[in-house]
């Protein structure tokens, strides 16, 4: 299956451009990550075997360094090794979150949180975590 179609069968949630430039980096929103390499445009490879339970919904590449952090709505944040293509670190965050972004030079992670969903949206729950809608650095 090609990257363009294997897209189109799960939603696009969240993309990031290696430091290199050398290869794109697709968050789907059925937790899987694939990477396309830009320079020879060869096929997707999975880089996550074992990753998110639920929705991803953010996904960045850190600047300097061959890692990207995903995370989503099991409120988990992953570090990922490129070249070893296997979760490094993860840690657990309060609720969900539905941004992440490093600063430019690599020294800060920013997590913005959202609402996580519980269910279908009909009965999704109605009350607010204290800190859904802020962000940690």
């Amino acid at each position: 299956m090609s990257a363009v179609s294997k897209c189109h069968v799960n939603i696009v949630r969240s993309v990031a451009i290696s430091p290199d430039n050398s290869s794109v980096v697709v968050g789907l929103h059925g937790a899987e990550v694939i990477e396309l390499n830009i320079k020879d445009g060869s096929q997707p490879r999975e880089i996550n075997l074992k990753g998110h339970t639920t929705a991803l919904y953010a996904l960045a590449a850190h600047p300097k360094q061959s890692i990207y952090v995903t995370t989503g709505d099991d409120a988990m944040l992953r570090v990922w090794d490129v070249r070893k293509r296997c979760v490094a670190r993860s840690l657990k965050l309060e609720l969900a979150a539905r941004a992440v972004t490093f600063s430019s030079d690599g020294s800060f992670l920013v997590i913005g949180h959202g609402p996580t969903q519980t269910g279908s949206k009909r009965n999704a729950k109605k009350q607010k975590h204290a800190k859904e809608g802020s962000f940690t650095i």
